[in-house]
């Protein structure tokens, strides 16, 4: 939903019915990204490590073809990223940006729940963690709350995503969705 948001606003303020303001935002971000990642391998690791996966992550082709197609994909990414870079200053705004990115993409919506156990785990479950929880659960919560309210499904999107993929698979045609999975 949250990308969806943001391209409205942005095609809004440009006046523009195209989707060059998108790519735009999108190609801006994609530069984003790359200083992201060199600030995240900086602070978990070394200078010399952020500074090659900032380059890596910069030259690397399907991220720079993502970041020009004007897709999800973009506003996603930064979102992840920026998470998991003030994870360890911010932990309420984590939860607020990973879950936002959980909103920006729906296999992120698993991503995104796996960062925020693993996180609690890691650190005990310890109380200066549970304010990334709160953050992460406000903004999900607040998705599935009106994905249940429009379609009776709080997780709609991941729900027919994951169905689509347990379908498709060999013997999995056509029946439930645990069916499907399980076949």
């Amino acid at each position: 939903m949250f990308p969806h948001v943001v391209e409205a606003g942005l095609l809004g303020v440009a006046g523009s019915p195209g989707l060059q303001p998108f790519r735009f935002l999108n190609a801006s971000l994609g530069a984003v990204n790359a200083a992201l990642v060199c600030l995240i391998g900086r602070r978990y690791d070394s200078p010399r490590v952020g500074l090659w996966a900032g380059v890596i992550f910069a030259v690397f082709p399907v991220a720079a073809v993502f970041d020009v197609l004007g897709l999800q994909d973009t506003i996603a990414l930064i979102l992840l990223l920026a998470s998991l870079y003030v994870a360890g200053t911010r932990p309420f705004w984590s939860g607020l940006l990973i879950g936002l990115a959980g909103q920006s993409r729906t296999e992120l919506l698993l991503v995104s729940a796996v960062v925020v156990v693993w996180m609690l785990i890691v650190e005990r479950f310890s109380t200066e963690r549970l304010p990334m929880l709160i953050g992460w659960l406000l903004v999900i919560g607040l998705g599935a709350y009106h994905l249940y309210t429009q379609t009776g499904n709080p997780f709609y999107g991941l729900y027919w995503s994951l169905y689509g993929v347990f379908s498709g698979a060999p013997g999995g045609g056509g029946g439930t969705f645990l069916g499907s999975m399980w076949a």
